[in-house]
């Protein structure tokens, strides 16, 4: 990994690359910037020199935006991909949804986009592995339950179909809540509040937007029908659906404040979004151990993959514009003490939700609670209520049978 990142900025406006450089001279101890003044002269640079980041124009000659970042993704997928993007851009953004982690809006505030890059700097971290950076780097899809995908294009594709119906699929499903929330909250859609729900970034995005978006390629994918022997897409879904229940209810009666709560949910929900990506991409590989218990199978993916699936989740979920105390909780739900933000209520309640969904499954091996940190975050003395309130929650309905 380099001491400093080397990110890239492309536009085919001088005034804006200078304006750029002005507003970033700050940054210049940290980063190693660049400036190309065009796709092509990008390409070239990319070919000398890898870059950590690169920000790209929609609208330029030649080669637009999407189409540079979709050359990017192909030579040099480990590149966090970013799109700086005006309101007449829409054409160009649906184009770029596969090939771009995350939207900016142009004019780009400066402290949004120094915020954006640095959080993308320090997610780095999670992945050592530069090839295991790279696969994450070119998802531009988790794979869906294939009923619920079935459910979710039938629906999109029939002009009468309710919004609300369209927004209960999205709910039940990691992967399509994952995409609306990612699309919803970037520049793409301007939305005034952070969207923490996945049902109400599909009522957000509407149908005409949902059909645009998912009928791009490499743009929704699912399990395939056969099942590995030991790794049950279905029962990942079903345990991170009652585990965001449980952590919406310690929320609740911890009394919160509601975007909390609500960040503690989706943080439950996504923590084991990097199961899906492993499942997917190393089927054979990652069923091998699942009969382990919960602590080795860990140890095991670290060792034979290079990243737990919590590091994987949250790296991808920090790729795609989500918040650092959702990255922080997916990434470390097992081991909240091993995250370096520090105190975090929503680390805290998705750890426990956790591990309170595991205990009510009875083929599930639970792993240890992290009372130290636990204890530290002012919750140390309330395991007892919560686990009480974890009994009175049941399976979670409207998902998918096998």
């Amino acid at each position: 990994m380099n001491a400093k990142p080397r990110i890239l900025f492309v536009d085919d406006e001088p005034n804006v690359l200078q304006a750029l450089q002005r507003m970033l001279r700050p940054q210049r101890g940290e980063w190693d910037m660049l400036y190309a003044s065009g796709s092509v002269e990008a390409l070239q640079l990319l070919n000398d020199t890898p870059f950590d980041i690169i920000i790209t124009d929609m609208r330029m000659p030649i080669m637009n935006g999407a189409e540079l970042l979709g050359e990017v993704r192909a030579r040099s997928p480990q590149t966090v991909r970013m799109a700086l993007s005006g309101h007449t851009d829409r054409e160009f953004i649906f184009r770029a949804v596969s090939s771009t982690h995350q939207f900016l809006s142009k004019p780009c505030n400066s402290e949004v986009l120094k915020d954006t890059i640095a959080r993308c700097v320090a997610a780095r971290d999670l992945i050592d592995d530069i090839e295991i950076r790279a696969f994450v780097g070119r998802i531009t899809s988790v794979p869906s339950i294939r009923d619920t995908f079935d459910a979710f294009s039938q629906s999109l594709e029939q002009g009468d179909a309710k919004i609300s119906r369209i927004g209960k699929i999205v709910a039940s499903d990691i992967a399509l809540s994952a995409k609306c929330l990612q699309l919803v909250n970037s520049a793409f859609f301007g939305t005034p509040r952070l969207v923490l729900t996945p049902q109400n970034a599909a009522l957000l995005m509407g149908t005409e937007a949902l059909r645009e978006t998912f009928r791009q390629p490499d743009v929704g994918s699912t399990f395939p029908s056969e099942q590995m022997a030991n790794f049950d897409p279905l029962q990942v879904l079903k345990h991170s659906c009652l585990a965001s229940r449980i952590a919406l209810r310690i929320a609740q009666a911890e009394k919160l404040d509601p975007q909390i709560g609500e960040s503690a949910a989706l943080a439950a929900f996504l923590h084991d979004i990097g199961k899906l990506l492993m499942a997917a991409e190393w089927p054979e590989r990652y069923d091998a151990f699942q009969g382990c218990p919960a602590s080795q199978r860990r140890r095991m993916e670290q060792t034979e993959f290079g990243a737990t699936h919590g590091k994987i989740g949250g790296y991808l979920l920090s790729l795609w514009g989500f918040g650092t105390e959702i990255v922080e909780a997916v990434a470390w739900h097992h081991a909240p003490s091993q995250s370096s933000y520090g105190q975090s209520t929503v680390l805290a309640i998705a750890h426990a939700a956790n591990l309170l969904a595991s205990e009510k499954d009875a083929s599930t091996t639970c792993d240890e609670w992290d009372m130290q940190y636990l204890a530290l975050a002012g919750y140390g003395e309330r395991t007892d209520v919560w686990r009480a309130l974890a009994a009175c929650e049941t399976e979670c309905e409207d998902l998918p049978q096998r």
